[in-house]
């Protein structure tokens, strides 16, 4: 894991050398969104989450981009709910949450709900966790391959998974 954060870093500092273009924007929110993933994991410091964060959402707000400033809102909560900061992590996703209304892109509106489905779970709020997994399910139409593009699994058998744990 570390050398992937490695790698990270790296396409992060080629891009700051790059003009700015939608495509470029989009990969540096992405480098960010990979460091952010990996450094909850490896401990990179709470000064460096806030830099990722507040520059990935600066390179998607400038890019126009609502499906790239969704995912690093998105990984923010996630940052924000391993460190135990559950108001700001359901916030965060509240945020994701309309950035992904504004894409229409279902993929990115499930990654946000399994976030807060989580984010619920921890924080003990199993109703509100039961019928937020029940609505992301009915988004995937029983499709197991929906939302995996941007999850990196399949988003319908994680849903089917949460819902059944929140039920037993």
């Amino acid at each position: 894991m570390a050398e992937a954060l490695r790698l990270w870093r790296k396409v992060r500092a080629l891009l700051d050398g790059v003009p700015e273009s939608q495509e470029a924007a989009a990969l540096g929110v992405l480098a960010r969104v990979g460091m952010l993933r990996l450094g909850y994991r490896l401990g990179i410091s709470e000064e460096e989450v806030a830099a990722l964060v507040a520059e990935g959402k600066a390179l998607a707000q400038r890019a126009g981009d609502v499906r790239s400033l969704a995912a690093i809102l998105t990984q923010s909560g996630a940052s924000a709910l391993m460190a135990g900061e559950l108001r700001k992590a359901l916030d965060l996703y509240q945020e994701a949450t309309e950035a992904a209304e504004s894409a229409g892109d279902i993929g990115i509106k499930l990654w946000v709900q399994v976030g807060q489905i989580l984010t619920y779970l921890v924080a003990g709020q199993l109703p509100a966790a039961l019928v937020l997994a029940e609505e992301a399910l009915a988004l995937t139409g029983d499709d197991p391959d929906m939302g995996s593009s941007v999850f990196g699994r399949s988003t319908y058998a994680n849903l089917l998974w949460i819902r059944g744990w929140v039920r037993a």
